[in-house]
């Protein structure tokens, strides 16, 4: 009971009133929506997961195959050594009996030293997939088995592996995968517990994003903060700085332990058991060890290593930075007042109705955004109204000089401004808040679906490139738009004959009288240069096939009925 209050009470803090709006008429809805979105945190978590423990496992395996491989050659170099002198010294035997008549001259060669035997090396995980792993792995095994257990001996091994109830690795916590250097200490169980290189990955995969954990040394939890390697100043605005994360909390260290050990584990699904193993009994011990102490001396052990957790994932970083800097609230008013001053000159002058929308929008986010980019704003607004724009207007004067003959010269001056506004928000991000593929949008008219994950259908090249720019396949939002007075169900069967609209752009269903209605994915965004790097290809790519397969195997479409819209014409 005490344990679920404070949850809601973490909750109240994350979203503003929801204890009070929870209670509220569509207070169920609320928290629907809440369940979705964490079975889809969970779900991309989940595909994190397995990725990062792949990348660590298979850095493990180098470096066992590289001391292996090391050891032969010293052990090839050795057995050449000993032929040689072998040989050298039967060579010698013949001489001297040569030289003495009274010899027989005959000298056996000697017994060569035995061959090398084979070099074997550790085949290397897939990282994107938990086959292969769990307890039937030694590798694997032995981060999952308990530190009671003794599982380099390879008769208690066997017994592990086959589910001998006398060793029973569900019945402990002390998953060697939690520990430091997976060292246990039978007499002092809680030394190194929950400092392991392993989980301070995992940690940094869920909540500080996945490229915050390369590069990062197995040694990084005996440095000091200032030695840590800080990356999270470049990053996407990741789990920590959406919910103005600044410390290290006992529930979300549970987390990244269940998802830890899942990881490990061959299971294809995310499970609430592992062969006896229950999850949310792992999750109540590693909370229980800071919010229920036995006594205040583990209190206190407590409260030193949520300090030492903040320590390394938080301190020096930009979200601590950023969750401190209140500085820049005082320059936001003069920007917000200049972009107004700004805008009712261009309303005074009467400027082109389209550019004064595009202009009206840019200044009234200027007090919005950071004051650099305010001012790099205002700059961009001057230059193009006193020296862009007339260009734009005189350059389309003659016909041969417009992007095509017979287009008009508001077109071609449109063309020339809507061109401007892309590069521009390439540069500094968006303007205005917008929908995006992190929750469902209400709109008027539009009603919200989610589209599963496809991560079996990320192969070959796709693969290939997602491991590169470490994308993988997730949860994303997906729209579905019914033409008016349309009585169609939401993502209802087809009817027979029906064809449906699968928009990448939108704005193609009121040009087509014989489609009902259109179905469009949030595919996630890839900013460009100039930004904080976040959704690279093939991130849209993945969703746009995630979206193409919700139609074909959940609706039920028949992909010849599928028309696909990519571009709105200018």
């Amino acid at each position: 009971m005490e344990r679920g209050y404070t949850a809601i009470k973490e909750m109240d803090h994350v979203v503003p009133n929801f204890i009070k709006r929870v209670g509220e008429e569509g207070g169920q809805a609320l928290i629907i929506e809440l369940e979705r979105g964490a079975d889809s945190a969970k779900t991309h978590d989940t595909q994190a997961a397995t990725r990062i423990v792949g990348q660590e496992l298979n850095r493990q395996v180098r470096k066992i195959n590289e001391a292996r491989i090391k050891e032969h050659e010293e052990e090839i170099r050795r057995v050449q050594a000993d032929t040689e002198a072998m040989l050298k010294e039967h060579a010698a035997q013949r001489e001297n009996n040569a030289d003495d008549s009274s010899h027989d001259t005959a000298v056996s060669l000697p017994l060569l030293p035995l061959s090398v035997p084979p070099l074997v090396l550790l085949p290397e995980f897939d990282e994107g997939s938990r086959n292969n792993r769990g307890l039937e792995n030694d590798m694997t095994g032995g981060l999952l088995c308990p530190g009671e257990i003794d599982w380099k001996d390879d008769i208690v091994r066997a017994a592990v592996q086959r589910m001998d109830p006398e060793y029973d690795f569900a019945s402990s916590a002390h998953s060697l995968c939690f520990y430091k250097d997976q060292k246990f200490t039978l007499d002092d169980p809680d030394k190194g517990f929950l400092q392991s290189h392993w989980l301070l990955q995992m940690y940094r995969t869920i909540f500080t994003s996945p490229s915050s954990a390369k590069g990062q040394s197995e040694d990084v939890e005996n440095l000091p903060p200032s030695k840590k390697k800080k990356s999270l100043k470049s990053h996407r605005a990741h789990v920590a700085n959406i919910i103005h994360m600044t410390e290290v909390t006992p529930r979300s260290i549970a987390y990244a332990a269940v998802h830890l050990h899942i990881a490990l584990t061959d299971s294809s699904h995310w499970t609430h058991s592992y062969d006896g193993y229950n999850y949310q009994d792992l999750w109540n011990f590693v909370v229980d060890f800071f919010e229920d102490p036995v006594d205040e001396e583990a209190e206190k052990q407590g409260k030193e290593l949520l300090k030492w957790w903040t320590d390394r994932i938080f301190t020096g970083t930009g979200s601590a930075a950023n969750s401190r800097g209140t500085k820049m609230k005082s320059t936001r008013r003069p920007l917000r007042s200049l972009g107004g001053w700004i805008l009712n000159i261009l309303h005074r002058h009467r400027v082109n109705g389209s550019f004064q929308f595009c202009m009206r929008s840019l200044g009234s986010h200027l007090g919005r955004l950071q004051p650099l980019k305010g001012l790099y704003l205002i700059y961009q607004l001057i230059s193009t109204v006193l020296i862009r724009l007339p260009i734009w207007v005189l350059t389309p004067i003659l016909r041969s000089w417009r992007p095509r003959p017979h287009w008009t010269m508001r077109r071609s001056v449109k063309l020339k401004v809507v061109r401007h506004m892309i590069d521009l928000t390439t540069t500094i991000g968006p303007l205005r808040k917008t929908p995006n593929h992190l929750a469902i949008t209400p709109g008027t008219g539009v009603n919200g679906v989610w589209i599963p994950p496809i991560p079996g259908l990320v192969k070959e090249e796709l693969e290939r490139w997602a491991n590169v720019s470490q994308v993988i396949s997730t949860e994303i939002p997906g729209y579905w738009q019914h033409k008016k007075g349309s009585t169609i169900d939401i993502a209802a069967p087809p009817m027979p004959g029906e064809k449906v609209i699968y928009s990448l752009h939108g704005g193609l269903l009121q040009h087509v009288d014989s489609v009902h209605r259109v179905f469009s994915c949030e595919y996630r965004l890839s900013s460009g240069e100039g930004v904080r790097a976040q959704n690279p290809f093939p991130a849209a790519l993945i969703d746009a096939l995630a979206g193409y397969v919700y139609l074909v195997d959940i609706v039920k479409f028949d992909p010849a009925d599928i028309i696909l819209e990519v571009l709105e014409e200018i």
